[in-house]
C-alpha cells in the first residue's frame, strides 16, 4: 500500500508538473498501476484517494491538443468513472466538470482518437445518474455529433450507441431525463441511418 500510494503521489506530481514529457510518462504509468489493479482491493483504495485529488487535472488534459497526451488522459478517466469504488470517492462538483468536459471535448475535437474516447468515456461512466440529468442536454448534442461520425470511425459509432442505449435504459426505468422533442428525433434518424448504411 505504501509502495503504490509513493509511486501515484509521483505520478500526481508529474501530472500536475505542466510538462508535456512528465504527463505523457505520469500517464503511461498510471495506466499500467490501473491495469495491474483490478483484482486488488488494497491498490482499489489507493487509486480512489489518488483520483480525488488528481481528477480536476486528467479532465483538464483530456482537452490538451497534443493526441497522445489527450487519449492517455481519457483512457485512465474511464477507468476512473468506471470503477464503482473509485466513482464513490469523486465530489459532485468534479463529477459535474467531467461531464461539462466530455461534452465539449466531444463536440469540438478534430482528432477521431480523441472523439472515439470521449464517447466511450460516457459509455462506460458509473457516476450519480442525477448528475449526469443536468448535463444531458449537452451530452445528447454531443452524441448526436459523434453519430454523424465526421471521422467515418464505425467505433465511434458504435459507443455513440452505447451511449443512446445507455440513456434510453435511463429514461425508461427512472423518468430521468427530459428529452428535447427536435434533438431526440434527430439522434434517433441519425442513429437508424447509422445502422442501416451498408458504409
Amino acid at each position: 500500500m505504501v509502495n503504490i500510494s509513493n509511486r501515484l503521489q509521483e505520478i500526481n506530481t508529474l501530472i500536475c508538473s505542466g510538462l508535456k514529457a512528465h504527463k505523457s510518462l505520469a500517464y503511461s504509468s498510471l495506466l499500467q498501476i490501473q491495469q495491474a489493479s483490478i483484482p486488488d482491493h488494497i491498490s482499489i483504495d489507493a487509486l480512489a484517494e489518488f483520483s480525488r485529488d488528481s481528477i480536476h487535472h486528467i479532465v483538464s488534459d483530456t482537452q490538451d491538443e497534443d493526441e497522445e497526451i489527450a487519449a492517455q488522459a481519457l483512457k485512465c478517466l474511464g477507468f476512473i468513472i468506471y470503477h464503482s469504488s473509485i466513482v464513490a470517492a469523486i465530489p459532485a462538483k468534479e463529477a459535474n466538470f467531467i461531464f461539462k468536459s466530455l461534452a465539449e471535448l466531444i463536440s469540438r475535437t478534430r482528432l477521431k482518437s480523441v472523439c472515439n474516447l470521449g464517447v466511450w468515456c460516457i459509455s462506460i461512466q458509473q457516476l450519480d445518474s442525477d448528475i449526469l440529468a443536468v448535463h444531458f442536454q449537452s451530452l445528447l448534442l454531443a452524441v448526436t455529433h459523434a453519430l454523424d461520425n465526421p471521422y467515418g470511425s464505425l467505433s465511434t459509432t458504435f459507443e455513440a450507441i452505447q451511449v443512446q442505449v445507455l440513456f434510453n435504459y435511463l429514461y425508461w426505468s427512472f423518468h430521468t431525463f427530459y428529452y428535447p422533442t427536435t434533438i431526440w428525433d434527430s439522434l434517433g434518424y441519425r442513429l437508424f441511418y447509422q445502422v442501416s448504411s451498408p458504409d
